[in-house]
């Protein structure tokens, strides 16, 4: 057994390299940026909100936990972050960081809850008593979701992945969102009839295309009012002009990660322009060991847009506006004038 371990422990430290070298290109990219871009992205960074940041508690390998991810944002000036992981909802951890980590005053920390195997797939129970624990987002399933599936077939696996699915001992079990004839399952209508009513934001996770068109507007038409498209593209791929109709239709926004932005080259503006900056909301998915923190996660994103002509404007928009929009916070002009 001890052999076995030992095995593991090598195989895991490969994978964590391997994804570091990946991160490397990035990290050379920004250092070497002008310092005025910098100093640019640095100012950004004030006042914005991460939808999307991974930390410990988690068995799946993250760099920071949650009082240490929480402190680094706070302490750059942002205004919030939602914390993730696919294995546990995070609205426990989310209610001790804000009981007991160093925070400054307004900065908020929240949890958020995925509907994999573990909360029982589209379990309105899990639901509610994310609700009850204080969850600001529930989400579809993602590492047990059939467009997660889908996904993998078509691309293969990512070595993150590799990484995430290794601490996995059993493969998860596939849940599906549309029955035989592509239809919202009821178990997924009452899911998002306590979502509604709980007034929080519903997310779609790793949901194939057709289960995010079909949830989406399920979602919209049962009052969901702040609806966010998991990284949009990924595991949901359809054109910038097709999102800009559902999101037109539903309320719903855009979802873009900071390994989106890095990764879609000329077609970064193009992308999130043909969608509408104001259906577009900004995040890092950051926090797998060997992978860039929260914190620096989000400048380099930042400084990509810069560097992709977007302006400044057009950034607090997706940074600022459309988060708070889906946490519900007040928005950019009633904070400044409290303060």
């Amino acid at each position: 057994m001890r052999g076995v371990a030992l095995a593991r422990q090598d195989e895991t430290a490969a994978l964590v390299a391997e994804i570091s070298a990946m991160q490397e290109p990035h990290r050379r990219w920004y250092e070497a940026l002008d310092d005025e871009t910098r100093e640019r992205a640095q100012a950004l960074l004030r006042g914005s909100i991460d939808l999307h940041l991974h930390c410990d508690p988690s068995p799946q390998l993250r760099v920071m936990d949650a009082f240490q991810a929480a402190e680094a944002a706070s302490a750059a000036g942002m205004r919030a972050v939602v914390l993730k992981d696919h294995l546990t909802g995070m609205e426990d951890a989310a209610w001790l960081a804000t009981a007991h980590a160093d925070l400054a005053d307004g900065f908020d920390v929240f949890g958020s809850h995925w509907l994999n195997n573990q909360a029982g797939g589209w379990n309105v129970y899990a639901v509610d008593k994310a609700v009850a624990f204080g969850a600001r987002l529930v989400g579809a399933p993602t590492l047990a979701a059939y467009g997660e599936k889908l996904r993998q077939q078509g691309e293969g696996i990512h070595p993150a992945e590799v990484l995430v699915k290794s601490v996995v001992p059993m493969t998860p079990r596939v849940v599906h969102t549309l029955d035989d004839d592509g239809a919202v399952r009821p178990e997924v209508l009452e899911c998002l009839d306590r979502i509604a009513e709980a007034g929080i934001a519903f997310g779609t996770g790793h949901l194939s295309t057709e289960e995010v068109w079909a949830t989406v507007r399920a979602a919209h038409a049962r009052g969901v009012e702040r609806i966010c498209i998991t990284h949009a593209l990924m595991t949901a791929p359809a054109p910038p002009e097709a999102y800009r109709a559902l999101c037109e239709e539903t309320g719903a926004a855009c979802e873009f990660t900071t390994f989106q932005v890095l990764s879609l080259g000329d077609a970064l503006a193009g992308t999130l322009r043909g969608i509408g900056v104001e259906h577009v909301t900004l995040s890092t998915d950051a926090g797998l060991l060997g992978t860039a923190p929260g914190v620096p996660a989000y400048l380099w994103m930042l400084a990509r847009l810069l560097e992709a002509g977007f302006a400044e404007d057009e950034i607090d928009v997706m940074s600022k506006d459309v988060p708070r929009r889906l946490l519900g916070l007040e928005p950019r002009e009633a904070e400044e004038a409290a303060r």
